[in-house]
C-alpha cells in the first residue's frame, strides 16, 4: 500500500468513527432522559399513593398545592401540581401533573375520582 492509499483509508476510518461516536453520544443522552422520566414517574406514583391515603375531608384543601421531590424547590428535580375539585356531591376529582424543572416540560398527568367513604 502506498502512503496515499494509507492516508485515504485513515480519513475514511476517521469519518466512520466520528459517526459512531456521535451515535453513542445520542444514545447516552436518550438513556439519561429515559432514566429521568422514569424517576419522575415513580415520584408521581408515590404522590398518588399518598393522596389515596388522605382522608376525603383533607383533599379539597390540597387544591393548588405544588409538591417537590426534595426538601426545597431549589433542590428539586420535579414538581407535582395538585388540582382538586368537587364534581358532584361526595365526589372529588384529583389531578396531579408532573413537571420536570430542568427542562420545563410537563411529563404527565394522572386524574382520578375519589368518593366520600
Amino acid at each position: 500500500m502506498t502512503l496515499l492509499e494509507m492516508s485515504i483509508a485513515m480519513a475514511i476510518l476517521a469519518v466512520v468513527l466520528a459517526g459512531v461516536a456521535m451515535g453513542m453520544g445520542a444514545s447516552l443522552k436518550a438513556v439519561n432522559s429515559a432514566r429521568r422520566v422514569t424517576g419522575g414517574s415513580q415520584y408521581l406514583a408515590s404522590v398518588m399513593q399518598n393522596l389515596a391515603a388522605q382522608p376525603y375531608a383533607n383533599l379539597l384543601a390540597m387544591n393548588g398545592n405544588q409538591l417537590f421531590d426534595q426538601a426545597t424547590l431549589a433542590d428539586s428535580n420535579f414538581t407535582v401540581d395538585i388540582v382538586a375539585f368537587e364534581t358532584e356531591i361526595d365526589l372529588l376529582q384529583l389531578e396531579a401533573t408532573l413537571n420536570d424543572r430542568r427542562t420545563g416540560r410537563e411529563l404527565g398527568t394522572i386524574t382520578t375520582l375519589r368518593t366520600k367513604r
